[in-house]
């Protein structure tokens, strides 16, 4: 899953650095960043295998008091429509039951 996602996480986030008054944007060029940046960006992320993402998701809802309302970022840019769709239907299918 991180191969296929991280060249357009690595593009969404050059393009927010283009965006964004006084960040370069450079800094996000794949070919040039830095293992650590990489690393970083995929821990930010929750990717990974059906056990990966709900053990990471209860871990984020232990460590939030009260209510938790969660917004899941499926799509970004140059994933095709059938690599959405299966990740929504993994996600739908088996991650959301093992969470309710």
């Amino acid at each position: 899953a991180w191969e296929t996602l991280r060249p357009k996480l690595v593009y969404s986030r050059r393009k927010y650095a283009e965006h964004a008054d006084g960040r370069d944007a450079a800094r996000w060029d794949e070919e040039t960043m830095p293992d650590e940046r990489l690393a970083q960006l995929r821990a930010g992320a929750m990717i990974g295998g059906t056990d990966a993402v709900v053990e990471r998701l209860r871990a984020y809802e232990e460590s939030i008091p009260g209510e938790l309302h969660f917004l899941a970022r499926m799509w970004h840019p140059g994933l095709s429509f059938d690599e959405h769709a299966a990740a929504l239907r993994k996600f739908g299918e088996e991650v959301i039951p093992e969470l309710s």
